[in-house]
């Protein structure tokens, strides 16, 4: 499961290309590196599961974090292609893109914003961990055998992707 993430907001006319480059490094690179290196031993083991995390943000953008949505959406294509290109093996790829999750990622989000984010959510919160950890339970267990370059996105009602 690739998990890793940062995020830090900024209008692109003040983002730095370091701190570009370092978001990128930690989402995209992380991943592909990361799933090349599993990649090695499922082959050998002729089985496995490949989960990456992006966020329903790929899918719908949000201002001030055009970095974090570029690098989410990249994982989601990035999962598409290689789940085609181990297609015909025992070993699965696929994708959970969650809605806002408290997890150490929102913990300097200001209050407000938390707030106006949740307004928006139907379920009426926002996730914990534990509401998002079944899509990871599922696409790691048997009964999504044949579930592809699929993208699961546990978020509330917030976005329907």
């Amino acid at each position: 499961m690739n998990n890793a993430g940062i995020a830090h907001s900024s209008p692109i006319e003040a983002l730095e290309v370091d701190d570009f480059d370092r978001l990128m490094g930690v989402h995209l690179r992380g991943t592909f590196l990361c799933t090349r290196s599993a990649l090695k031993m499922m082959y050998a083991q002729n089985s496995g599961r490949i989960i990456n995390t992006a966020s329903q943000l790929a899918y719908i953008g949000a201002p001030g974090f055009s970095h974090y949505t570029a690098a989410k959406g990249a994982i989601l294509s990035f999962t598409r292609s290689l789940a085609l290109e181990i297609g015909d093996r025992p070993i699965t790829a696929n994708c959970v893109a969650p809605g806002a999750t408290m997890t150490p990622i929102l913990e300097d989000v200001p209050a407000d914003i938390l707030e106006g984010i949740r307004q928006n959510i139907p379920a009426g919160r926002i996730a914990e961990v534990e509401d998002i950890v079944g899509a990871y339970l599922f696409l790691a267990s048997d009964a999504a055998g044949h579930f592809r370059g699929q993208c699961l996105s546990p978020n509330g009602g917030d976005a329907f992707l």
